[in-house]
């Protein structure tokens, strides 16, 4: 039998991840494959521009856990030694900082979400993306991936806020071809 595959697109707020609930209560385990999706920034974003870099830059223990973004913004000292701008060893270590970003994120929301719903008997990944509009990437994973369905919150922008802040859920709403349910919300109703 053929599970129907659901995306919850999630981000690094509690506010996103009231979804579940709904999910459990509406989608049974047996019937859905779950794919819950962490759009990040991009990393260049986020680590300095290409430039020297010190040797031990993207050193496992360097990326993952608390103070990352400081880690990857922190300027090199003069004694560490450095890896030339633009070398392979450059591009590894580049690489190498990419995926441990990319662990962290998917770090974030293993524990609260992903384990409590392998636990309830679904099938469910995580999947991590870095792109400047989490709408467009979003879009994307759906025409990529063979998704039938979206499922996510939504803060119910409506007027000058929307015109100011966009939203990603009217985004998806007009370029994905697959049903969404969407779960209005206001901030102060979010439960920690």
């Amino acid at each position: 039998m053929n599970k129907n595959r659901l995306l919850i697109p999630l981000d690094d707020s509690k506010f996103s991840q009231q979804i579940i609930p709904t999910v459990l209560q509406y989608f049974e385990a047996e019937e859905s494959e779950l794919t819950l999706l962490r759009v990040g920034n991009p990393p260049e974003k986020l680590t300095r521009p290409a430039q020297n870099m010190p040797h031990d830059y993207a050193a496992p223990e360097n990326i993952t856990g608390f103070g990352l973004t400081a880690l990857l913004m922190r300027p090199p000292t003069a004694d560490e030694p450095m890896i030339q701008a633009g070398s392979p060893e450059h591009e590894v270590a580049q690489s190498q900082a990419n995926e441990g970003l990319k662990k962290a994120l998917a770090d974030e929301l293993h524990d609260d979400v992903l384990w409590p719903l392998r636990n309830a008997g679904y099938e469910a990944r995580l999947e991590v993306r870095f792109g400047d509009d989490p709408a467009d990437e979003i879009v994307e994973y759906v025409a990529e991936d063979s998704i039938d369905m979206i499922a996510m919150t939504t803060h119910g922008r409506s007027g000058l806020s929307k015109l100011l802040h966009g939203s990603v859920a009217e985004t998806i709403l007009q370029n994905v071809s697959v049903p969404v349910l969407l779960l209005p919300l206001a901030e102060e109703n979010v439960t920690e």
